[in-house]
């Protein structure tokens, strides 16, 4: 978890760990590798299969369950979890056929 005051960089540091944002100075190394030179296909790698983000702002595909929209971003995984044991410790397993704009019975989504 990244927290702190507004302003102090949360959402910097984890665009520059995306991969997202380049640096002005200085390196950031990650399992030992310097991911702040990588090149542009290096840096299409990572992202695509050593780091995932939830963004704040999500985008789920409307049309698909739960379990549905969890197989789609397996599917470029290079060794994926199993996808109902992903939403298990997501806290969602008894959501897994629930659509993104379904609410539980008491309201809350």
């Amino acid at each position: 978890m990244v927290v702190g005051a507004s302003g102090a960089g949360k959402t910097t540091i984890l665009n520059i760990l995306g991969g997202m944002d380049s640096l002005t100075s200085g390196e950031v190394l990650l399992d030992g590798e310097k991911i702040s030179i990588f090149n542009k296909k290096k840096l299409t790698a990572y992202r695509r299969f050593d780091i995932g983000f939830v963004f704040q702002f999500y985008n789920l595909v409307q049309n698909l369950t739960a379990l549905e929209n969890v197989e789609l971003a397996a599917q470029i995984c290079k060794d994926p979890l199993d996808t109902m044991t992903v939403l298990e410790m997501a806290g969602l397993k008894d959501r897994a056929g629930n659509f993104p704009s379904q609410r539980d019975s008491i309201g809350a989504v």
